[in-house]
């Protein structure tokens, strides 16, 4: 049997222009605005009334914008750029309220790590949300009721307790394949990875 479309349920409401092309966007939390990452780097609030559709760019990421999660329950939001920074915005507003720009960069010999004890997005948005605002914990990993650590390595290598598991793993939200996967910093070296011919 073949699937049916939801056009005749779905109708455009409004047009507004954008000049980037979208790489996220959420609606906030009372669903009367949405925020967007643009990939070459604009953050946008959106505001539909009626038929009427606004967009408001409100700032940017260097080199584009990746991703957003909305405060569950309130007003504020972030964002994350290729910048390697994260900003917090008031959602009423449009204005930034803070940056935080880590000190890792390409030249830099070793890793940061975040490690968040769950993985779904709810869990990510609580776990962004409390370390931006200084209420994550920052507990020893050894504990079991740990919830975010924060590690420096040159060499990591993640495996499945459950070795009949299959976990996929990414990077920068690129699909690297399945675990175990190693990651390890090499200074001064590049790959060029190629298709055999």
């Amino acid at each position: 049997m073949a699937k049916q479309s939801l056009s005749f349920a779905l109708e455009p409401r409004a047009t507004a222009n954008f000049d980037d092309y979208v790489a996220d966007c959420v609606w906030s939390p009372d669903s009367k605005s949405f925020a967007v990452a643009g990939g070459e780097g604009k953050v946008a609030l959106a505001r539909a009334e009626g038929d009427a559709l606004t967009v408001e760019t409100v700032g940017e990421h260097l080199l584009g914008a990746l991703s957003i999660a909305w405060q569950p329950h309130g007003s504020i939001f972030a964002t994350s750029g290729q910048d390697a920074s994260v900003a917090l915005w008031d959602g009423n507003t449009g204005k930034e309220l803070k940056r935080w720009k880590p000190g890792a960069s390409l030249s830099s010999p070793h890793m940061q790590l975040v490690l968040l004890k769950e993985s779904s997005r709810w869990a990510m948005a609580r776990y962004i949300f409390g370390a931006l605002t200084g209420r994550a914990y920052r507990k020893d990993m050894k504990s079991r009721s740990a919830d975010v650590s924060f590690v420096s390595a040159v060499r990591v290598r993640c495996a499945p307790i459950d070795r009949a598991e299959r976990i996929r793993a990414q990077a920068d939200g690129e699909m690297l394949g399945e675990m175990p996967v190693s990651l390890e910093i090499l200074p001064n070296s590049l790959t060029l990875l190629m298709p055999k011919s």
